[in-house]
């Protein structure tokens, strides 16, 4: 029985062993960027124009081909962790700037270079804390340790999250606040306090600066 009880208290760690091992090999293979994930670097760091967009120059000839591309996409010289201009580009854009600060303040961190990366590891955790805070809103909702399992499993395998994770934009941190604020309305039907209103405030405001 302790066998049984100690190979038991490894499952979750198994269980989110397996799942970074997944996003990395998913990761791992992107080959390219879609449009909308190039926009995510720009409308983090892009301090050469005004645009919102990679805006070649007319009539100019690129030595490199990725100089055009490096210019909008980096962090430049002296534009460390210049959030004021990630706060007016969402202004020309749609979204809300939380997701954006971040990765600015990663691509800060590293001015002057550009990686899939620095936009995949806020992906890769904010995937993992969602499976955290999902399997807690399992264990809410049943008892039955299989039946949490199963939805783990479920999740890490969801061509959805999968594409989600390796899609470098805000979708999968939007994610994790809507999933926590399922858990905070499932316990707070068992007891409120004013604990959960803080929380419950704290969680809707983040989640609204992430995406609307």
């Amino acid at each position: 029985m302790k066998f049984w009880r100690s190979i038991e208290k490894l499952i979750p760690i198994g269980i989110y062993i397996g799942f970074l091992l997944i996003l990395l090999v998913c990761m791992y293979g992107k080959k390219n960027l879609h449009t909308d994930e190039v926009s995510t670097y720009v409308l983090s760091n892009n301090t050469y124009d005004t645009s919102i967009t990679v805006n070649p120059e007319r009539n100019v000839t690129y030595e490199e081909p990725q100089e055009v591309w490096l210019q909008s996409m980096v962090v430049q010289e002296g534009q460390e962790f210049n959030y004021r201009n990630v706060w007016e580009k969402q202004s020309q854009d749609v979204h809300p700037p939380l997701y954006y600060a971040l990765i600015h303040t990663i691509c800060s961190v590293f001015a002057g270079t550009y990686s899939q990366w620095y936009a995949a590891g806020i992906n890769i955790l904010f995937a993992m804390l969602t499976l955290f805070v999902l399997r807690m809103l399992a264990k809410e909702l049943t008892a039955q340790k299989e039946i949490v399992f199963l939805v783990s499993c479920f999740f890490m395998i969801s061509s959805g999250v999968l594409s989600a994770t390796t899609f470098l934009r805000m979708y999968i941190m939007a994610m994790f606040f809507t999933v926590l604020v399922s858990l905070l309305l499932v316990k707070g039907l068992k007891k409120r306090n004013p604990l959960f209103y803080v929380a419950l405030f704290a969680v809707s405001v983040v989640g609204a600066l992430t995406h609307y």
